[in-house]
């Protein structure tokens, strides 16, 4: 993981563990891998998050998050990421955040709803999939 993505990360996971989903035991972790299609195809976003239940029942079967964070590198293409989106949506992830270091932007989906393009001082949250989690752009991206 680049320096700049692990800001990114440490910023994310000490924004969540301020949630009441983290006392209760859920977590997010990095870099695990999310089955999709019965298994046939992995997918390994930067962030993942799982609450309790679906970390307890992974010991017999891979969970799908309900919300996951892609740190984008300044390859990919936005294309490409909508098509991963689709595929998380299909297979039960409620929210999406792509962030963009470079630009210190981040593009938040959801079904059935507009993608948000955020900067700046605009808040970012995971509703539906996690309450009580919301950060500003700029502090997604504050230095260490």
């Amino acid at each position: 993981m680049k320096a700049a993505d692990r800001k990114i990360v440490l910023n994310l996971l000490d924004r969540f563990r301020e949630t009441e989903a983290f006392a209760n035991g859920d977590r997010l972790i990095s870099g695990t891998d999310c089955a999709l299609d019965s298994e046939e195809k992995v997918l390994r976003p930067t962030l993942s998050y799982f609450t309790l239940d679906q970390i307890r029942a992974s010991e017999t079967r891979s969970p799908v998050p309900t919300w996951i964070v892609d740190v984008a590198s300044p390859t990919d293409r936005f294309y490409l990421m909508e098509d991963k989106v689709t595929e998380y949506f299909q297979n039960g992830v409620q929210v999406a955040w792509e962030v963009f270091a470079p630009f210190e932007r981040v593009r938040i989906f959801r079904p059935v709803q507009e993608t948000l393009e955020l900067t700046g001082d605009d808040l970012c949250d995971a509703e539906p999939a996690l309450s009580g989690l919301s950060i500003s752009v700029a502090d997604i991206f504050k230095p260490r």
